[in-house]
This record gives structure tokens, C-alpha cells and sequence, in this order.
């Protein structure tokens, strides 16, 4: 299997578009389309559903991001071995969310995380869907729901 196969798959996967992801990787379009078509004829199956709006990954294509997300970690790993570079997370990671969430899920879930001894530091703030539009922030991963009570999680209006 083609690594660069691969990591084309990732990038429509994240982005949910294939311009965006021939944009992100410096690649021409039809470029991101025949390899992913290669990489759909290697694993035998339609791994995106192409449409006018984007690409939305198919049933296979859910199977497989797993896989490709561990070749990716496999891949970045042994890169960071060869050339000697510590792949430790450092830095600030700053995590916006409600207080429920934060009280009943967050904190255990970075439990692990915190008990690495990671020199990256954690700190959360109370976010609501006002503060997130006040502030202008764009996270790579959003997390946030606008939610009156934990029982009714009607979708976000600021999306």
C-alpha cells in the first residue's frame, strides 16, 4: 500500500473535500482524485462518497481511518526515531468548553493525558456558543454544543 496514498485519504477525510485537501498538500486536484482512486482499488472498495458539497467518507472509508490513523502514527514515529527529533507533545493546548462537559467528561478523559508527565500544559475555559463567536476562535477540533440542559443537545447555531 502506498504511503502517500494513505496520507492523501487523511487529508480529504479531515478536510471533507478534495480541493481543500489538494490545497492543504500543495497537490492539483485530479492529482488527490487518481490517488485516492488508487488507494480504493488497492483496499477494493469506494472509500468517499463524492459530492457537490464535499466528500463524505463511505461505510469502508469509516473502517479505514482507523488504519490509516495508526500507518500515519507508525509513519510519524519512525520518521521522528530516524531523524532524532522528541515527538513529546509541548505547548499550550487551550480547550474551550461548557461546564457539564467539562465537570463530567473532560476531566477524565484527559486523565491519561495529564499522568504522562507531558510537558504540554492543559487549562480550560467556559465556553458557550456567544463566547466562541466572540472571540473569533477556529478550533481544529469542535467539541462544543449549545445545550439548556444535558438531557436536550439540540445542534450548535453558530456553525
Amino acid at each position: 500500500m502506498d504511503w502517500d496514498n494513505v496520507r492523501v485519504f487523511l487529508a480529504v477525510a479531515r478536510g471533507g473535500q478534495f480541493v481543500a485537501a489538494a490545497k492543504r498538500l500543495k497537490l492539483d486536484h485530479a492529482t488527490v482524485s487518481r490517488r485516492i482512486a488508487a488507494l480504493e482499488e488497492t483496499v477494493g472498495a469506494k472509500l468517499f462518497d463524492r459530492r457537490t458539497t464535499g466528500a463524505k467518507l463511505t461505510g469502508a472509508g469509516e473502517r479505514f481511518i482507523g488504519a490509516a490513523e495508526q500507518m500515519e502514527s507508525a509513519f510519524l514515529h519512525a520518521q521522528g526515531e530516524i531523524s532524532g527529533v522528541d515527538l513529546e507533545l509541548s505547548g499550550d493546548v487551550r480547550i474551550g468548553a461548557p461546564d457539564g462537559f467539562s465537570t463530567y467528561y473532560l476531566v477524565g478523559a484527559l486523565r491519561d493525558f495529564a499522568e504522562r508527565k507531558s510537558p504540554a500544559s492543559i487549562s480550560s475555559f467556559r465556553a458557550t456558543c456567544a463566547s466562541a463567536r466572540r472571540t473569533g476562535s477556529r478550533p481544529i477540533i469542535s467539541l462544543a454544543r449549545c445545550a439548556t440542559s444535558p438531557s436536550v443537545i439540540p445542534p450548535c447555531a453558530c456553525n
